[in-house]
């Protein structure tokens, strides 16, 4: 991402695997990407607000100091499968989760439970993950009698708007973003640059095509039309039209091909490499689209109730 002032960030893609490492992280954590030269120049992301348009954030978590400027949730009815992950009662697994749009604090609380979904269920649909992405993003310094003794995101000290527009499939099957929820998030977003200074809006996902066909609703006119997402190209383009740029992840499944969004001309697309060794990970596409590489494993970032994890993903 390159807003109006230099600003390095760090992408998480959709496909997190979790690892058992767990426990407290240390107090600086820059993922290998020397983001300190950045931060001793003083490009920390003060002043600047991302938007993570993901599974929801909790902004309750240890990370998260005040960071968290504003919250939506733009998941819709229930249709099919697919259920609304909007806050509701959510107290016991038959409690039924809300339909949005939803705004306000707690607005983006990320759902563990709900609509009689079993944990693994809830596991599959990955609703951990934005937390995650917000947390390398702008996970906030650490501070002891008022003085700075860390940092743990690559922008500590940005803003985040927490945007959940996934939805979680009843039958277990995982969770996703649907067309509308997606592009009524991306529109909520750029009707909110006046109040927010946004340096960029982060889509750590891919749309899922299958594998050697990840692009094809940015070369198909008529497959895209037919999946909705029309309506989320429309919204990225009023995004660049008013000086907002979006990042996307370039997708899972290696080969050639960049996935939707960010095999659109106007996305950034980025991909993985080995944390420890520079080497481009096999799942990230090999592309010319590609325009920032970054470490994307063992990428250490907040979960639920406090814990954080170390995880690999293909695009951060």
């Amino acid at each position: 991402m390159k807003p109006s002032a230099p600003l390095a960030i760090a992408i998480l893609g959709w496909a997190l695997l979790p690892t058992v490492a767990r426990g407290a992280a240390s107090d600086t954590v820059d993922y290998g990407t020397n983001a300190a030269i950045a931060w001793n120049a003083g490009y920390t992301g003060d002043g600047q607000t991302v938007a993570v348009i993901d599974s929801g954030t909790d902004a309750r978590h240890a990370w998260f100091h005040g960071q968290v400027a504003s919250e939506a949730c733009f998941t819709g009815p229930a249709q099919g499968a697919w259920r609304p992950t909007c806050p509701g009662l959510g107290t016991t697994a038959d409690d039924v989760l809300q339909p949005g749009p939803m705004f306000g604090p707690g607005a983006a609380a990320p759902p563990r439970w709900g609509w009689n979904i079993t944990a693994s269920g809830w596991d599959a649909a990955k609703s951990y993950h934005g937390t995650h992405v917000a947390g390398v993003v702008a996970g906030s310094p650490s501070w002891l009698l008022g003085f700075r003794i860390g940092r743990r995101g690559i922008a500590p000290d940005a803003n985040v708007m927490a945007i959940n527009a996934f939805s979680v499939n009843a039958d277990g099957e995982g969770g996703g973003g649907r067309a509308k929820d997606v592009a009524a998030a991306l529109r909520w977003v750029n009707s909110q640059r006046t109040t927010h200074r946004i340096a960029a809006v982060n889509l750590s996902w891919s749309n899922g095509e299958s594998a050697g066909n990840e692009d094809r609703l940015c070369r198909d006119a008529k497959a895209l039309a037919a999946s909705g997402h029309s309506e989320t190209r429309d919204a990225i383009n009023e995004l660049g039209a008013n000086g907002i740029p979006v990042v996307a992840a370039s997708g899972n499944e290696g080969g050639t091909r960049v996935g939707f969004p960010a095999c659109l001309p106007n996305v950034i697309a980025v991909g993985a490499v080995n944390t420890d060794t520079g080497d481009v990970s096999a799942s990230t596409p090999s592309s010319k689209q590609i325009a920032v590489l970054a470490p994307g494993t063992s990428i250490v970032g907040p979960r639920f109730d406090g814990t954080i994890e170390s995880a690999n993903g293909s695009s951060y």
